[in-house]
């Protein structure tokens, strides 16, 4: 007699009076990666943050995480990348422009599903945002004062 029954999702167990086993079987991830969030870093890179899928959604050791990225006035032109960390910094992008991030988890069989599109527009050019500053007043501590102003746009 052979008595069979699953132990979680990517574990089977077997009984039968010749042998006890248990089965491991590696499948692709069911879920997508949680928390995916952007922070801008300077106008043309953002830094992307994540956690791995909830893991009961795994099905087994996490290897990659593959990202994908376009201009949104240009879905057709996607931009992928991959890292086996938990964040990464993306460089190169234009200043205010607006982009659509997405990531998948993949385990040793294959990628699991895609996360729900993530939108995130750079920073304007610092250039720009300097010119546009009158005066900085920055207070370092009670007795030192850093004060800065333009004189002219050419030299900034």
């Amino acid at each position: 007699m052979l008595s069979i029954r699953q132990t979680s999702s990517a574990a089977v167990y077997a009984r039968s009076i010749y042998c006890e086993c248990e089965l491991i079987c590696v499948v692709v991830p069911a879920g997508a990666p949680l928390n995916f969030t952007a922070i801008g870093v300077s106008s043309t890179s953002v830094r992307l943050q994540w956690d791995p899928p909830a893991r009961q959604h795994r099905n087994g050791e996490i290897v990659l995480y593959e990202l994908l990225y376009h201009d949104r006035r240009n879905p057709a032109d996607d931009w992928p990348t991959n890292t086996t960390e938990t964040s990464i910094v993306i460089d190169g992008l234009q200043p205010t422009t607006n982009y659509i991030f997405q990531i998948r988890a993949y385990t040793g069989k294959g990628p699991g599903p895609w996360s729900n599109q993530l939108p995130f527009q750079t920073f304007a050019a610092q250039r720009a945002l300097l010119a546009a500053v009158d005066k900085i007043v920055v207070l370092l501590s009670p007795c030192i004062v850093v004060r800065i102003s333009r004189t002219s746009a050419e030299n900034c």
